[in-house]
């Protein structure tokens, strides 16, 4: 006798049809998505690879659970909140000088291995000049 599994067709196919709902009260983390949809991790990728509108529509749950997250940071933002406004000010406004950088030193040796190279182009330089001088 055959075993006929097309309920469990039809059970994955109401829970892929379900997913992004899931996956946007799970705030986007898949994982969590996954377990509470009771379906592997790998099942999800294989949706999600070959499956465009189920892709799109978990890439619209994606923004949807940033513009929430955004939205709770700008609130933080007008309670003035230090800490929120000095990583806003670090991720959206580096063009205004507010970038994290790391000042490096650069240690004797590699100042002094520097210099001597420095001082081989010029060198090398002043003679380059000193042929084109008399090459005219």
């Amino acid at each position: 006798m055959a075993y006929d599994n097309t309920h469990l067709q039809d059970k994955h196919i109401a829970v892929k049809k379900a997913f992004p709902t899931i996956l946007e009260k799970n705030m986007g983390l898949i994982t969590k998505a996954c377990k509470a949809a009771k379906i592997d991790y790998k099942t999800y990728q294989k949706w999600y690879e070959y499956d465009k509108e189920f892709r799109d529509d978990c890439l619209q749950v994606v923004e949807t659970v940033g513009d929430f997250v955004e939205s709770k940071l700008y609130k933080t933002i007008q309670d003035e909140n230090p800490q929120t406004i000095m990583f806003y000010c670090r991720t959206r406004l580096k063009g205004r000088g507010y970038a994290e950088t790391k000042e490096e030193e650069t240690p004797i040796w590699k100042q002094k291995e520097m210099e001597e190279v420095s001082k081989a182009i010029q060198k090398g330089m002043d003679l380059a000049m000193k042929k084109n001088k008399r090459d005219y």
